[in-house]
């Protein structure tokens, strides 16, 4: 976990990360505490991403689709696939 004062030290990355995934399991976890204004963004959330873009997410089917345009991102956070295992 990147606390406040870690990100402080880092450089600031131009642009945000893309979140490919955000309606599966991890990826609503995740989407519940991303903080609002993460340290060590310089003026952008981040872009997640789900087949319908249902909840104002960007909607792309990486399966079949081609990238669309995307704006600048400083990296990619995979979550796309099965998860298996017992919701709790």
């Amino acid at each position: 976990m990147v606390t406040t004062a870690m990100a402080q030290t880092l450089s600031p990355r131009v642009g945000a990360p893309l979140i490919l995934g955000a309606s599966g399991r991890l990826g609503r976890a995740l989407r519940r505490v991303w903080p609002v204004d993460m340290p060590g963004f310089v003026g952008a959330d981040p872009l997640w991403q789900t087949r319908d873009g249902a909840g104002g997410t960007l909607a792309w089917d990486i399966l079949i689709d081609s990238a669309p345009a995307l704006p600048p991102v400083c990296g990619i956070i995979v979550l796309a696939g099965v998860t298996w295992g017992l919701l709790r």
